[in-house]
């Protein structure tokens, strides 16, 4: 099989295709198969009917349709260009890990693609393959994409925590002093997917609560999948709820916390966005003063008596607080 240097740019829809130097000789190995050795791995050159799909990663995360647009695309290019950036494959080059869907399109065109490049895996790194693949649907939210992998990510966590627990409590011989637990811990798994570590963690929260509140998975799960809410939706919707049976029978001013706390949390928050507040220009106030104009005509609207109260507040009352603790700011330094 011929190939020719490339320098093409496909879109997320299409296989991400790696350059080949035709020029590197490839050896023939048993079965027809050729190899060529990368600076990375061997890549080997087999018939893909021999391949088949991992069967646990199609009931995780089962193909899309054929109809889909992006499919198609993919079809017609492997159509016209074979397959070019190799499959990911189990130790015995039967299982694809990463791949399926260029197996998939290969598979239509046994005429013109009788061989396709596939890097085989050591077995321990299945998961991580795996996950590093399905991680990738850039098509799907981090959100969609951290719920719909939780099988993958959350055993390895589980693996690193019980063969911690486990190099703890058992003493330690020489061989042993320097080894590393298997699995990986949460940043980790974090920073290698470039994800906020912080996502991880309300996807376990969320499925705790799903799993004592079945009717909560129905609500929200379909939304998670499309993307159309978050984790912390999901979880300050739980706050919501909560908060409502709570407080049941229960006027506001029974449950509110006190006018004092009340008014500490807005100071708080202007403290706290100090920065915002130095760096707004003519343009923001203008755009600030258009939003709250549209914020009284909601259902929160204030009387110009309650308007005039706000600018006595802050003239008087926060503008003192804010004086005293700068004054004390400079009596420490």
């Amino acid at each position: 099989m011929a190939h020719h240097d490339q320098s093409t740019s496909f879109n997320q829809s299409l296989q991400t295709q790696k350059v080949l130097d035709s020029k590197s000789p490839g050896r023939a190995g048993k079965n027809g198969e050729t190899h060529r050795q990368d600076a990375c791995a061997t890549i080997q050159w087999i018939d893909p009917i021999t391949l088949k799909n991992d069967p646990e990663l199609d009931k995780l995360w089962p193909l899309e349709e054929l109809q889909a647009p992006e499919e198609m695309a993919l079809i017609d290019n492997v159509a016209e260009h074979g397959v070019l950036d190799p499959l990911k494959v189990s130790p015995d080059s039967r299982f694809v890990w990463d791949g399926r869907r260029r197996l998939r399109a290969a598979r239509r065109f046994p005429d013109r693609v009788k061989t396709v490049p596939v890097m085989r895996c050591r077995e321990g790194d299945r998961e991580q393959v795996i996950l590093d693949s399905l991680m990738h649907r850039r098509h799907l939210s981090v959100w969609a994409r951290i719920y719909r992998t939780r099988d993958v990510w959350m055993p390895m966590l589980e693996e690193y925590r019980e063969n911690r627990v486990k190099n703890l409590r058992k003493p330690l011989s020489k061989s042993e002093e320097t080894s590393v637990p298997s699995g990986v811990t949460l940043s980790q798994l974090a920073e290698k997917l470039g994800i906020n570590r912080k996502e991880f963690q309300r996807c376990q929260e969320v499925l705790k609560h799903f799993a004592d509140q079945p009717e909560a998975r129905a609500q929200w799960e379909p939304k998670l999948l499309s993307g159309k809410a978050s984790f912390w939706n999901v979880l300050s919707g739980r706050a919501g709820e909560e908060s409502t049976r709570k407080h049941a029978g229960l006027t506001p001013s029974e449950f509110r916390s006190k006018p004092f706390k009340q008014c500490f949390r807005a100071a708080k928050t202007l403290a706290v966005r100090v920065r915002d507040w130095e760096s707004l220009s003519g343009a923001d106030d203008k755009k600030c003063l258009e939003d709250l104009r549209a914020l009284n005509r909601g259902k929160r609207r204030l009387n110009p008596d309650q308007w005039r109260t706000l600018a006595d507040v802050s003239r008087n009352k926060l503008a003192k607080w804010f004086e005293k603790l700068a004054e004390e700011a400079e009596d420490e330094q």
